[in-house]
């Protein structure tokens, strides 16, 4: 699973690559958390076992916080309330995940060809007035 976020945003981003959520949840989604309180019930980004999960809370105990995946039969391996990143608030299923993430490439590589066509032109200059 492809999940994106940084310790001071508010937000994270996760492609679901496996069907352990379905049918609330279908491999291919792309889904946005935001960082928030949590409870029984509300599916989180958690980090479970070194990698990262879009699964329902299942329980709480103190400081333990025990996923699962709708389509699962046993629950994830119990957590630290601080492994769970992000809470579930928005989801876009395939195939208008794919179109999102198709765009944001192309933008992406647009914004890399100014980067560079940029920082060309800008070396080009400098070394065009230091003579």
């Amino acid at each position: 699973m492809f999940t994106w976020s940084t310790a001071s945003s508010p937000l994270c981003v996760s492609l679901v690559v496996n069907v352990s959520m379905e049918p609330s949840i279908r491999s291919g989604s792309l889904v946005l958390g935001a960082r928030m309180g949590f409870g029984v019930d509300d599916v989180v980004i958690a980090e479970v076992s070194d990698s990262h999960v879009v699964h329902r809370v299942v329980e709480i105990l103190g400081d333990t916080v025990v996923t699962m995946g709708d389509a699962n039969q046993e629950p994830d391996e119990p957590v630290s309330r601080g492994s769970v990143k992000c809470v579930v608030v928005w989801v876009l299923d395939p195939p208008y995940s794919y179109y999102a993430l198709s765009a944001l490439y192309v933008l992406l590589i647009y914004a890399s060809c100014i980067a560079i066509h940029t920082a060309h032109s800008w070396f080009k200059y400098r070394r065009g007035t230091s003579k």
